[in-house]
């Protein structure tokens, strides 16, 4: 086993794309929920707006 991402705070939820290219994310950051994108051949990670109280923040 590899561990392919890590946080400070809880991981809510992760889901491959069907063609096993990115991994999505979610995680719990001082009450913002945060998502990011990792391109899984190159290990690149992207980082996502934050949702605040309901709002997309960017």
């Amino acid at each position: 086993m590899k561990t392919v991402a890590e946080e400070d705070w809880d991981i809510m939820m992760a889901k491959i794309s069907p063609n096993h290219k990115y991994l999505v994310y979610a995680f719990n950051n001082i009450g913002k929920i945060e998502m990011n994108v990792l391109e899984t051949k190159l290990e690149i990670t992207w980082k996502s707006p934050v949702f605040q109280m309901g709002r997309l923040v960017v």
